[in-house]
């Protein structure tokens, strides 16, 4: 699957880069622990191991350094930036210079600080120098790949990232200021890094295998006019959905043609290999049950302090923050580590690996491929007639619909066939009043950024609603209570958020010493929705006291 990370300082960036993308600072280190391409002997490993086949393919090494990372994107292509990453050109796009000139392409916000509704002091951040974009292999399939040995596995995974990548710069937007809509661009300079092992957990501190390409995507784009400009990061967001459908879609396929068996998560709709015991897919995954478990932790103390959580997306990044352990482990201890657990389950990982190799491909012909592409977009169709027949409901654009019928697909079709029919049937007319264009996309800017409209919507509310406060209103922010009961309602609000920064200092604190995050980031990050929530409650509130 597909995360987009929040906007990258130039510092942030850099440090990851020599810290968790790239064998800059660790050549040394990586050069002493790297091991041989014919992998491990395992007869010196345990003597169990004796009785393995010899002809299974043998376990890729562990993560003993850094990927030097490649260069991807039509931007990219254009400046000269191909094959492996450079250190001075990576800094140097962070910076919104020119990677091999040094010229400026996109002028630096001046850093501004000013105080927030609590009075605490906050800091901008001097330039976004990019995001983060992890592509993230299921469970089984990296298994499969690093305990398995497969190294096709890993060809796999890079040619579905960077098919997916190919859809997400299709959609990347420069924001040129001002009033201005955002222009769809389609270029974009991304640095690919390859890992494969995940963040080590608190209590086990074990690096379990886990495949996954981190993609920077930095803050610079192209205009039609030959404008370098910073990036609309909203675009990016909205299409991570769509992006992950396009990775396990094509992964999905790629597996079967290497003679995989796949089935369909049900909860997480991604493309699992078949054979894996839940129970061997559980002791590889520490890390996943550990974020639940903070993230449950974390929710109920902001429940204690009388915040309710519906949507757990911001908690759970804290919880990801507060719970970060260093990818500074030894290599060789967790690849020992895997292999006992590779032992204990009686070689799942080589042995589903081995079946593979002897599996014809199971692959589909361009009949077959017509015919369930044309089945999964009459699917995403009925879907969307169903949802226009509510008046309240939204079109879907164009991704969004795409969306549904790759999920549907996975594992029985490929991205090209169903890309192929939405195309013909699009230009057909089929989807006309079912699917938001792109201009549609624009009107609705347009509506939203106009300066009049909440004056507009206010001349339409009922009189009843809309007439003069009393003299004894009490304004806060932008809300008006009146009555005494309103009066204790504000006291009780102010102590809420009282003991909400009580609960999510420590946290933040925390957070701030290991990713170096301003505060009016990691504050965004956790309020969004708890704010969206009593903006609710409090609107319900004034109503009820007119």
């Amino acid at each position: 699957m597909l995360t987009v990370s929040k906007a990258l300082s130039a510092k942030q960036a850099k440090s990851y880069y020599r810290n968790d993308y790239s064998n800059a600072v660790d050549a040394a280190r990586s050069a002493e622990n790297s091991v041989s391409p014919g992998g491990i002997d395992f007869e010196t490993e345990n003597e169990a191991r004796l009785t393995l086949d010899s002809s299974l393919p043998q376990p890729n090494s562990f993560e003993t350094g850094r990927a030097n990372g490649e260069w991807h994107g039509k931007l990219a292509e254009e400046m000269g930036l191909r094959g492996a990453v450079e250190t001075e050109q990576f800094e140097r796009l962070c910076d919104g210079l020119h990677p091999e000139t040094e010229k400026e392409l996109v002028r630096h916000a001046p850093i501004r600080k000013y105080a927030d509704r609590h009075g605490k002091e906050i800091t901008t951040m001097a330039h976004r120098a990019g995001w983060d974009a992890t592509f993230s292999a299921p469970k089984s399939v990296s298994l499969a790949a690093i305990v398995g040995g497969d190294e096709r596995i890993k060809d796999a995974h890079r040619q579905s990232v960077h098919r997916a990548l190919d859809e997400v710069e299709k959609c990347v937007e420069a924001r040129l200021g001002g009033n201005n809509p955002s222009e769809r661009t389609g270029k974009m300079i991304s640095a690919l890094f390859e890992h494969d092992a995940a963040r080590p957990d608190k209590a086990l501190k074990y690096a379990a295998p886990q495949l996954h390409t981190h993609s920077v995507i930095f803050n610079l784009t192209e205009t039609e006019k030959g404008l370098t400009k910073p990036i609309q990061p909203l675009e990016i967001y909205r299409t991570q959905k769509y992006a992950t459908a396009v990775y396990r879609i094509e992964l999905a396929e790629k597996l079967q043609r290497l003679g995989y068996e796949i089935e369909i998560d049900r909860k997480t709709k991604a493309p699992e290999i078949k054979g894996f015991s839940s129970e061997y897919l559980k002791e590889n995954s520490p890390r996943s049950q550990e974020l639940q478990k903070e993230t449950e932790a974390v929710k109920s103390r902001f429940e204690s302090a009388g915040v309710s959580v519906k949507n757990d997306a911001g908690i759970r990044q804290v919880a990801a923050w507060q719970s970060r352990e260093s990818k500074a482990f030894d290599p060789e201890e967790m690849k020992s580590r895997s292999l006992e657990l590779e032992v204990k389950y009686d070689f799942e990982a080589q042995r589903i690996c081995q079946r593979a190799l002897q599996n014809n491909s199971i692959g589909y012909d361009a009949a077959q491929n017509g015919q369930r592409a044309k089945d999964v977009i009459d699917f995403a169709k009925d879907k969307a007639i169903e949802q226009s027949l509510n008046p309240q409901n939204k079109l879907l654009n164009e991704r969004q619909f795409l969306t549904e019928a790759l999920e549907t697909g996975i594992g029985q079709t490929n991205f090209s066939a169903v890309r192929e029919e939405f195309t013909a049937r699009t230009a057909a007319g089929e989807f006309a009043n079912l699917i938001k264009g792109e201009n549609e996309r624009l009107q609705q800017w347009q509506i939203e950024a106009e300066p009049s409209r909440e004056i507009k919507q206010s001349q339409e509310i009922p009189s009843e609603i809309n007439k003069p406060l009393k003299e004894n209103s009490l304004p806060v922010g932008n809300r008006n209570f009146t009555s005494e009961n309103n009066r204790n309602a504000i006291e009780q609000e102010k102590s809420t958020e009282l003991k909400f920064d009580e609960e999510i200092q420590p946290m933040k604190s925390e957070a701030l010493e290991k990713e170096h995050l301003s505060m009016d980031d990691l504050e965004k990050a956790v309020r969004r929705e708890l704010v969206a929530q009593k903006e609710i409650a409090q609107s319900a509130e004034i109503l009820l006291a007119l």
